[in-house]
């Protein structure tokens, strides 16, 4: 059991570095992702409740794309395991769990209302901190355990800090960001 909570907290630290890396680096203009998952973005900053119109396919294909290139590879390597498998089920959904903060309650179903309650699943109040002021808090859009970790500690504070001086990326100007 404490596998699985780490493997989901992992995932969710990593869903937040790259909702991180996304919002303070990538442009429309960016090869590839710009596209594809900048615009969207944007999109969703300005209206958060844009992305709730897509289907689970359109809101998650990306997220399946890179989840069944992994799975691929591991079943390659015969390296199929239980966490890589749960890795892939929440990571796949990690968009759709983002899209049920932002959905009417009576499109979420009840199983997923109970865990946000007991606070299992992050739930719109949480998820709420990301879309004000300067929107550059609360990453992570799995749980509510790692936001609060991470914000007081600084953490996406001191990445723009390191990769500002790193590789010099020019920043979303639409996002105001501290640091």
């Amino acid at each position: 059991m404490i596998e699985l909570i780490v493997l989901i907290i992992l995932l969710d630290l990593i869903s937040g570095i790259v909702h991180w890396a996304e919002d303070t680096f990538w442009h429309e203009s960016t090869p590839i992702i710009g596209k594809w998952l900048v615009i969207p973005n944007e999109l969703h900053h300005g209206d958060p409740s844009a992305f709730v119109k897509n289907t689970w396919l359109q809101s998650s294909w990306d997220l399946l794309l890179a989840g069944l290139v992994v799975l691929g590879i591991a079943a390659m390597l015969g390296e199929i395991t239980w966490q890589l498998l749960v890795i892939f089920l929440v990571g796949v959904n990690a968009n759709q769990i983002h899209k049920w903060n932002h959905s009417p309650l009576n499109d979420v179903p009840k199983i997923i209302l109970t865990l946000q309650n007991i606070k299992l699943l992050q739930n719109r109040n949480h998820h709420l901190s990301h879309h004000s002021g300067e929107k550059n808090t609360a990453y992570c859009v799995i749980t509510p355990f790692i936001n609060p970790i991470m914000d007081r500690l600084g953490f996406f504070r001191f990445l723009d800090k390191v990769f500002l001086k790193l590789i010099h990326p020019s920043r979303r100007e639409d996002l105001p960001h501290s640091g």
